[in-house]
């Protein structure tokens, strides 16, 4: 287990595999084979050297690497690892740890692909708890209303067909179009409020109604602006009896 501070692994780990594999390269390499010449005593080494890298740990995960490269350096210091080949070990020990980060890298795609696809369901299952909520919300208050209306029923009044008879017998009770101008010009003159030719148009009750005025209530609507307008004084006459003067 790596610290969570440090990056390391644990101390007592990493001095075991060191003393693991120095006994066991120290156990062969110090018990050589009696009378033996140069090329027997090279290859107890060589056996010893073998003893020692195969207590070496496996090149999984940062942990083990690390365990890993600090064995080399210890074969190294002992003699169990050739100061030639330290490279080609630290290449391997470098290889293993990109493979394990590509491998961490995938992982956390993945994770971070199933996180997306747990929350979009968890998305959507809210969606669909929110839209039957809004339907269960929409029918209560549907019955509530018809409920509603069951108890207190609406009260009747004008619809549009009889809308539409009223304005009929209004368009039929209307004098041609060149009359209806005149009183409506004869009301304005009069100082009358009269709508748009428009909205007269639009509905005949109201013209009807201005119409009306202008026949039966000429008399008691006030005067035409140009009957209280002042008439232009003429001039005075000249006195009688002034003497003319000669041309």
């Amino acid at each position: 287990m790596l610290d969570p501070i440090t990056g390391t692994p644990d101390p007592t780990l990493i001095m075991q595999f060191l003393q693991r594999c120095t006994e066991a390269y120290l156990r062969i390499r110090q018990s050589p084979p009696p009378n033996a010449n140069h090329d027997q005593l090279w290859e107890h080494h060589q056996q010893a050297c073998m003893a020692f890298r195969a207590q070496l740990p496996i090149l999984i995960g940062p942990e083990n690497i690390q365990i890993y490269v600090a064995c080399i350096h210890q074969g190294a210091a002992i003699g169990a690892i050739d100061l030639a080949d330290v490279g080609k070990f630290n290449h391997m020990a470098n290889t293993a740890l990109a493979a394990w980060r590509a491998g961490q890298q995938q992982l956390k795609q993945q994770r971070i692909q199933a996180q997306d696809a747990e929350r979009q369901q968890r998305m959507q299952a809210q969606d669909a708890e929110r839209r039957q909520r809004d339907s269960e919300r929409v029918q209560r208050e549907r019955e509530q209303w018809q409920e509603e209306r069951k108890q207190h029923p609406p009260t009747p009044h004008a619809s549009n067909q009889e809308e539409d008879y009223e304005s009929a017998q209004a368009r039929a009770q209307l004098p041609d179009r060149k009359t209806q101008n005149q009183l409506m010009k004869e009301l304005r003159r009069h100082g009358v409020a009269v709508p748009s030719e428009r909205d007269l148009r639009a509905n005949p009750l109201v013209a009807l109604n201005f119409v009306d005025l202008a026949r039966n209530h000429m008399d008691e609507l006030p005067p035409a602006d140009d009957a209280i307008r002042p008439t232009r004084s003429e001039p005075a006459a000249e006195p009688k009896g002034r003497p003319q003067t000669a041309a």
